[in-house]
């Protein structure tokens, strides 16, 4: 990767994997807020976080990296049927955000954990009509570790919550692994999802 630096504090990468050059390097719109995903009843906001270390039960910073998916969609029920599939095809731009300092993260429990720099990858659906769009936030205690983050090499089974809140800010789907907070989903049940949905799976 290389690195530039801009204002506040902040710095813009230019990645240089080979599964990035395929993108527009112009095109790096922002996702939707979540106030324009509840434009429409049938939307919501899916979060799913992973770890490298799925025996570390909390956030903590001596977790090398930790990565928060977040897809704003208008068609949840599509994302059910179909599964929920990203890939590095999905990457929109090979500019990245880079944010330095627990300051500027959004998420209270990742800025507590003590993390220092956050890489922000944009992602879109490839399909007509797109379906969804989002981001892939990585957090790290060192520019190192987010150089040597890929990814491509994201384990499936790495997930270690995931969430889902529909138009009017239920939560309508959870999956703890720690098994706390225990696994539910209204919209389907025990009805195995596929893709990236680590809950329910199949035979499982």
């Amino acid at each position: 990767m290389n690195m530039q630096h801009t204002t506040m504090n902040r710095l813009s990468i230019v990645c240089d994997l080979p599964a990035f050059h395929n993108h527009d390097p112009c095109n790096n719109n922002p996702p939707p807020s979540y106030a324009e995903s509840q434009r429409t009843s049938n939307g919501g906001v899916v979060t799913l976080t992973f770890r490298p270390d799925m025996h570390t039960p909390q956030y903590e910073a001596t977790v090398p990296w930790h990565a928060e998916l977040t897809i704003h969609t208008a068609h949840l029920a599509a994302l059910f049927a179909h599964g929920l599939h990203w890939s590095c095809a999905n990457m929109t731009s090979t500019r990245f955000l880079v944010r330095n300092g627990r300051a500027t993260f959004k998420s209270d429990m990742v800025r507590d954990a003590g993390y220092q720099h956050c890489i922000v990858l944009p992602l879109a659906d490839d399909a007509a009509p797109a379906q969804w769009n989002g981001t892939l936030s990585v957090y790290a205690n060192d520019v190192a570790a987010l150089r040597a983050f890929r990814p491509e090499t994201l384990p499936k089974d790495h997930v270690r919550f995931a969430a889902l809140r529909d138009a009017a800010e239920r939560q309508v789907y959870r999956f703890d692994r720690s098994g706390v907070l225990g696994n539910f989903s209204t919209l389907t049940g025990t009805q195995p999802l596929a893709g990236w949905w680590p809950w329910p799976k199949a035979g499982k």
